[in-house]
């Protein structure tokens, strides 16, 4: 049996075609998105335990940013963060606005990390950068120290 440990989001990528850098964003890079988010639009709903990530490729030196957490009790990542409010209760993406629970301090949950597995693929970028990502059994068997025999 494997020990457990804790994953980081790059562990996420096995192999790549072309670099993608997975990580948590920086203060900087959550103080360039940093603004007065107006109540013109109305808030999608609230995403609790969140972190955000930065998705970045360094070859466009092109960073963007994502809330990763819990909407309505399931997995959720967001599309990409435009404004972040000052208090951090608010996020603005392309096309909604969410309000920010708690932030969770340390590592995501493997539900957390399969959403952003999920995103990777679903949203083209797996084919973009020809990225080998681990599955959903690697994540669990990584977070738990399974393996089979």
């Amino acid at each position: 049996m494997t020990a457990p440990r804790e994953l980081e989001h790059s562990d996420l990528i096995l192999s790549s075609r072309r670099p993608l850098e997975l990580r948590l964003a920086k203060e900087s890079e959550l103080g360039a998105i940093t603004s007065a988010i107006d109540d013109a639009k109305p808030i999608k709903g609230v995403i609790h335990t969140w972190q955000a990530i930065a998705m970045v490729d360094p070859v466009a030196g092109a960073a963007t940013l994502r809330i990763v957490g819990l909407f309505e009790a399931c997995p959720w990542i967001t599309s990409d963060a435009r404004e972040l409010s000052h208090d951090r209760s608010l996020v603005r993406t392309r096309n909604s606005v969410y309000a920010l629970g708690h932030p969770v301090d340390g590592t995501l949950s493997p539900s957390h990390l399969r959403a952003v597995v999920w995103a990777l693929d679903e949203w083209g970028l797996a084919d973009r950068y020809g990225l080998e990502l681990m599955s959903e059994i690697d994540i669990e068997r990584a977070v738990h120290g399974r393996h089979e025999s």
